[in-house]
């Protein structure tokens, strides 16, 4: 009898291969149940009932508390009135009770979600119902009767012949909508029942590494060109890219599937989003963010949003097992524990199946990581430390942004940068994610939200998606771009410059202890009506930021307005005063009050304060516009007035400062220095520099007793590098420099006429130097016009005299 199964097994495995030749794999699936997530002996990725039965008697007790109290709440008939969401928790909840102690309450609740497969529906939120149905067929498949493991076997299967994913697995327009893609569909339905049901259980699998390796090469394409959202609001993308190929993995990975198609998958674009959110943390496993009305810092971290986050950063932490990501992952699970148990149960078994809380969970880990690491051309993160992650802290959090846009879950914020301080916000993007509002379409996803240039021509036609001033919505289309398949996304040519996606690159950047230097080019973000090229810079120089922003403008009529965005009300700390009030419409909106001859500003939120010092231009207005009492947000135009509402949740943002150039000409240079510190704190003295050649600043920071100097080219053209600066340091104590905009090769320094190095090299990736000494005086850097050099020093040197 046992030979005829075989037989007949292998006959219709054989039938398959004949009937989906292009879609044929080779693969192998564990026999036993349970195999999804969990094993009944244990395997190198799953582990054992027996090892999670002990650890909810010990290191997870707390976590195994929370699901037998959810598991407990609720009886059958009111799971049975539950949506396929909360069906889904409180069906897998009782599941797991009854593995891990038995009980026939909790098997009959557990079954509950089985005898509903069929009117799981197909809303959003249906996909993790069936799910968590194919887990609790598998976990409670060894006490059905075969009558019962019959029946849910056919619904399993209808299900998901019925599903989207079903004839979608192979398009790319599948993966589009993340709610329905076929990844958790296939892949979790097609293990569940691959024993009882081989023919349809290799489709199933077959079609779910189909759509596996579709994906797999778009999402490293999408990686490597800058679609990764590390920090800030989920875009389209991000769910089209890593979120699937997640769930493919829960269901084939970590369910006993394994072949050559799997195993030789690159995940290196999983984990550069991985590392992207680790380098978001604040304060408890919180997450910062720029978009602060959608995924604010009340969130937890996770690796894919929604409610099955911790399925999947468990599964990275798996994938990367005895690497960094690995122990990371285990050691932020092991931090945090949701309280409130409406999330779960994917919050808490995220924990308790992955995480060995007695291996790989050690806190210093994270502390290898550096503090500064830049994604690809795309973003680039500082932070000033990693202690304060489970207490109430004070480090800093910079993040700089230079990010395509591809739909309407990203903002035209090309070159926005956030500052946090601890868990205090101190800018960020303001206004709110909602999709569909009339703030979140005309103010929100505009430039106007961000923190970066406005460069308005008076007489410009927004078209049907108003951004004035700001960049271009769909390079100057008029309306937000949508890709919805892999041709779509081939056409656009996004890795050419001056195809639709591209608007620029963070071309340069270096980093160390002291310092970051990165140079941003984008004059494809802005319409070439204003300008003919724009670029920023962004440097750190111990606890200061400097923004170095440079315009080759059309126009000396153009309005050039510097932004950036606050909770707390901007004041004036020099001699200017705010000006006006007048409310723009008539329904009694907020002042926009302005400030002629104002330098130096500063915001506070909670325990922390950001002061603001306009450098450059040396004439500039400056505007206050918003206010607490409400949140209503302008545009240029009068009658585009959006009222916020009171905030829901999130920062929402009340204030925002304009500084503009009132210098009536074409070409700008905006130097703004930017120190966050405790709401007590003070900012450095500090003075512009300017020469032939170069702009820049001296700040005589006390607190180190080490005097930072920053100096970049005053050209506003790209294609134009220095080869040499001169420039006057007037200080007796220690001064640190960095010297941006240098053509590559290698470079001789003096200081008072001595060589102090002829060998100090640039690269073309850099085209920066970092150096120090022990005082000032007239410093020279130039290029040796020779070439020639011993073994290169590095850009970043320690010059004694």
């Amino acid at each position: 009898m046992r030979l005829n199964n075989i037989i007949n097994k292998a006959s219709l495995l054989l039938l398959i291969g004949l009937v989906l030749p292009n879609i044929c794999y080779s693969f192998t699936v564990r026999s036993e149940h349970p195999r999804i997530l969990l094993s009944s002996s244990g395997t190198e990725m799953l582990a054992s009932i027996e090892t999670l039965r002990e650890r909810c008697a010990q290191s997870h007790q707390s976590e195994c508390d929370k699901v037998r109290e959810a598991a407990d709440r609720y009886s059958a008939s009111q799971i049975q009135a539950f949506d396929g969401l909360n069906k889904a928790r409180m069906g897998l909840a009782n599941t797991f009770i009854y593995l891990m102690q038995g009980g026939q309450s909790y098997f009959d609740k557990g079954k509950v979600l089985l005898d509903q497969i069929s009117s799981l529906g197909s809303d959003d939120k249906s996909h993790y119902g069936f799910m968590a149905a194919c887990i609790t067929f598998d976990w409670l498949y060894n006490d059905l009767s075969q009558s019962d493991r019959d029946r849910y076997v056919a619904d399993i299967v209808n299900y998901a012949r019925s599903s989207q994913g079903y004839s979608n697995y192979n398009s790319f327009d599948a993966y589009y909508s993340a709610r329905k893609d076929p990844s958790r569909i296939l892949a979790f339905s097609g293990q569940a029942i691959f024993n009882e049901d081989p023919v349809n259980g290799t489709e199933f699998i077959n079609r779910s590494i189909t759509a596996l390796n579709r994906i797999m090469p778009i999402q490293n394409e999408i990686a490597k060109d800058g679609f990764i959202y590390p920090i800030g609001e989920a875009s389209y993308f991000d769910e089209t890219g890593w979120q699937p190929i997640l769930r493919i993995l829960a269901g084939l990975k970590l369910a006993g599937v394994s072949g050559p198609e799997i195993d030789a998958i690159d995940y290196s674009s999983i984990s550069n989003t991985a590392y992207g959110e680790i380098y978001s943390l604040v304060k408890n496993n919180h997450l910062i963010s720029h978009n602060n009305g959608h995924n604010n810092g009340d969130k937890p971290w996770r690796l894919a949003r929604g409610p099955d986050g911790p399925f999947y950063s468990a599964i990275l932490s798996k994938l990367h097992e005895g690497e960094e990501i690995g122990r990371i992952t285990n050691y932020l699970q092991s931090t945090y524990t949701r309280p409130n148990i409406s999330e779960f149960p994917f919050t808490f078994l995220g924990s308790i199946l992955f995480n060995d809380k007695t291996a790989n969970a050690v806190g210093s880990t994270i502390h290898n990581l550096p503090l500064t690491k830049v994604f690809d051309d795309s973003v680039l993160v500082y932070r000033s430390g990693w202690d304060g992650l489970s207490t109430e802290n004070t480090e800093v959090i910079f993040n700089f942004m230079a990010e395509k846009h591809v739909n309407s879950h990203t903002a035209y914020a090309k070159g926005h940068f956030d500052i946090w301080r601890g868990y205090d916000p101190l800018t960020f993007t303001s206004g709110d994610y909602s999709n569909t509002s009339w703030s979140h379409i005309y103010y929100y996803t505009n430039s106007l939200a961000a923190n970066n240039m406005l460069i308005r021509n008076p007489n410009e036609n927004t078209g049907i998606m108003p951004n004035d001033g700001g960049q271009l919505t769909n390079r100057g289309e008029g309306d937000l771009l949508e890709i919805h398949n892999s041709d779509a996304w081939r056409e656009l040519g996004h890795t050419e410059e001056g195809a639709l996606t591209y608007t620029g690159s963070i071309k340069n950047n270096s980093f160390g202890a002291d310092y970051f230097y990165a140079y941003y080019h984008y004059p494809s973000a802005y319409s070439s009506s204003k300008v003919n090229d724009i670029s920023r810079s962004v440097v750190r120089l111990g606890g200061y930021f400097v923004i170095l922003d440079r315009i080759d403008g059309t126009n000396a009529s153009f309005e050039k307005k510097w932004l950036l965005h606050s909770i707390g009300t901007p004041t004036i700390l020099d001699s200017g005063a705010w000006n006006g009030g007048t409310a723009r419409d008539a329904n009694g909106g907020t002042p926009n009050q302005t400030s002629s001859n104002t330098k130096l500003l500063k915001v506070s939120e909670g325990n922390s304060a950001l002061f603001v010092k306009s450098i450059y231009p040396t004439n500039t207005i400056v505007h206050r516009v918003g206010g607490s009492s409400d949140y209503r947000w302008y545009s240029y135009n009068e009658d585009r007035n959006y009222s916020q509402g009171a905030p829901t949740h999130g920062n929402y943002g009340n204030w925002r400062i304009e500084i503009e150039s009132n210098m009536g000409t074409e070409d700008d240079i905006f130097l703004t220095l930017l120190h966050p510190t405790s709401s007590d704190g003070t900012i450095a003295p500090s003075r512009g520099l300017s020469g032939s050649n170069y702009v820049g600043v001296q700040i005589n920071d006390a607190t180190d007793a080490t005097v930072k100097v920053a100096i970049f080219s005053n050209s506003v053209n790209e294609s134009t590098k220095e080869s040499n600066y001169s420039f006057q340091i007037d200080s007796t104590q220690n001064v640190q420099y960095i010297i941006g905009d240098l053509d590559a090769g290698v470079y001789e320094i003096r200081r008072n006429g001595v060589i102090v190095t002829s060998n100090a090299l640039v690269t073309t990736d850099r085209s920066s130097l970092f150096f120090g000494t022990v005082s000032g005086g007239t410093v020279s850097v130039s290029r040796r016009a020779d070439g020639s050099y011993a073994v290169p020093e590095t850009h970043e040197l320690n010059l004694g005299n």
